[in-house]
């Protein structure tokens, strides 16, 4: 194998471009993986250097923020390691658009924000577990406090589907108690912020330029545009579908006489999307600890990455990893060695 993920986290570290869609971002350091504070400072700062400040203006994330930090950590890896990923697979992340938008933007975006929904996953309450029940999305987005929503959120599972999801986690059953899915709520919290985040924007660029249009204007030297609505989409759409679990979809549609449609695994041209699924799932430091950077080995090759994971005496200990396959467009296969080779699927 090439290099341990540490190692291969160095690198990437060192070279700013790779990692930083911003000409001057916060410091970063690999010790800021060790560190919860500083991984949530650097997240925070990371926003805040693209004037998206507003995203962490929220009175239940400043209440809940030790959350948030104990995942930290985990979060900032995930954004390197599908950093790493992405180039593996052959991703440009910096090629702009028509609009100037790259694939790093999109990452940076969604990776960041993923789990902050775990503010309200973590913390049920049955009242609002029992309006979701009934209600569904329309009672998330007043828990979530949602003034923008759009249809255009929900692109990888459609807004039905996604509305029976949230309604079937929510419910408790065999003693367990239901959960307000934090992918779900997270990534509608990320459209609705960067709205809200655009309106803050316009409010003051316009006080000091009257002839400033809503549409496109500049403010603290950075370009706000309601053509970055749509981006703003499609990074929430990542974070809603990162968490959907395809055998309790099916469940779900079935209970309700609904079609389950086989082809429904993130494909790789859902680009942004397959990165989250996949650097979420194999991010090391949320399962067993930081030791594991320096245990796990990453190589490239054709069509995918592989990895050499440490011997561990449990024939169930990878599943996870052969797993993917059955929710994410991606072939994995297994040596004797705990080597594993994932692959886009042909």
């Amino acid at each position: 194998m090439e290099k341990t993920l540490l190692e291969m986290y160095k690198d990437l570290i060192r070279c700013k471009n790779r990692w930083s869609y911003y000409d001057n971002p916060p410091y970063l350091s690999y010790n800021t993986l060790f560190i919860e504070n500083d991984s949530f400072e650097f997240i925070k700062e990371y926003f805040s250097c693209g004037g998206k400040e507003k995203l962490f203006e929220d009175e239940y994330i400043d209440r809940e923020s030790d959350i948030i930090k104990k995942r930290a950590p985990h979060i900032v890896s995930t954004f390197l390691l599908g950093i790493i990923i992405a180039e593996s697979f052959g991703l440009d992340l910096c090629k702009n658009d028509d609009n100037a938008m790259n694939l790093k933007y999109l990452w940076f975006l969604s990776c960041f924000y993923h789990d902050i929904g775990y503010i309200y996953e973590e913390n049920p309450c049955c009242k609002q577990l029992r309006k979701i029940q009934t209600k569904g999305l329309a009672a998330l987005k007043n828990i979530c406090d949602i003034k923008y929503y759009e249809k255009d959120e929900f692109r990888t599972y459609n807004e039905r589907n996604i509305d029976l999801y949230l309604s079937y986690r929510a419910k408790c059953s065999n003693g367990k108690m239901g959960v307000i899915d934090h992918g779900i709520a997270g990534g509608l919290m990320l459209y609705d912020r960067l709205r809200k985040n655009y309106e803050q924007a316009w409010e003051k660029a316009s006080t000091t330029d009257k002839n400033l249009t809503k549409n496109s204007f500049n403010y603290n030297s950075l370009y706000f545009s309601t053509k970055h609505f749509q981006y703003y989409a499609k990074a929430a759409d990542a974070i809603i579908s990162h968490n959907i679990w395809l055998d309790t979809l099916k469940k779900c549609l079935e209970k309700k006489g609904k079609e389950y449609k086989e082809n429904s695994k993130i494909k790789a041209n859902n680009k942004v999307a397959f990165i989250l699924a996949l650097a979420d799932t194999i991010e090391p430091i949320k399962r067993y600890g930081f030791f594991a950077l320096n245990e796990i080995s990453y190589e490239k090759i054709e069509n995918g990455f592989a990895m050499l994971m440490p011997n561990i005496d449990d024939n169930n200990a990878y599943k996870y990893l052969i797993d993917l396959q059955n929710w994410v467009d991606v072939s994995v296969d297994r040596d004797g060695n705990n080597t594993f080779f994932i692959q886009r699927s042909e």
